[in-house]
């Protein structure tokens, strides 16, 4: 039996599974997906060669879980900061810098593109992980048009265009090609003007 580091068994395995999750990301950045085996991450967490599948059967599960495990922690810190903020303007510019500061630090992946690894499946639920920072955006947009601060018909075209802006900046920034700040001002300068920010 393992020893159990925590009060109760529950808690043991969410402190486990934690230490999976962040084992497997600092793993991911230094080989790439493809070069990373559970058997790496049970290695890297100090568990028994088998012990991991009882965390994760396979390796696009454990993906799936991460990308989870990031996207909560970014949409609580995001909320937080928006509601500090009064203007449609000013939370534009913490979702842009947030986003921006998260592609810096997370550079581009070494060795071949995921999508190349996981399947159809896989690669379609995480394009689904972006719907809660899309939806995000989309009610700043609908807010400002609502105090007429911005100035656009039709939000939902907005919204995605918007993103798309965003979106833009990942490879730049990741690969240091683009400062944070230099994107933040690129993005910004684009889609405050696409959007009708007054007294721009």
């Amino acid at each position: 039996m393992p020893k159990i580091s925590a009060d109760t068994l529950a808690q043991h395995r969410a402190a486990t599974r934690e230490r999976v999750l962040t084992a497997w990301s600092e793993l991911i950045a230094e080989r790439g997906y493809d070069a990373v085996s559970l058997a790496d991450v049970a290695a890297r967490v100090g568990l028994a060669r088998t012990a991991i599948y009882n965390y994760f059967p396979d390796k696009e599960s454990l993906l799936l879980a991460h990308t989870d495990w990031q996207l909560e922690r970014f949409l609580a810190v995001l909320r937080e900061e928006l509601a500090a903020v009064p203007t449609a303007a000013a939370k534009l510019r913490i979702i842009v810098a947030r986003h921006v500061a998260d592609f810096a630090s997370r550079p581009l992946l070494p060795g071949p593109s995921l999508a190349s690894f996981v399947g159809a499946q896989t690669y379609e639920r995480l394009e689904d992980h972006l719907a809660p920072l899309q939806n995000l955006l989309r009610d700043v947009i609908a807010d400002g048009i609502a105090s007429g601060e911005l100035d656009v018909r039709d939000v939902d075209s907005a919204t995605a265009l918007a993103f798309a802006c965003i979106g833009a900046e990942r490879v730049p920034v990741g690969s240091g090609e683009h400062s944070a700040e230099q994107a933040v001002e690129n993005i910004l300068g684009f889609v405050l003007r696409a959007l009708g920010a007054a007294g721009r």
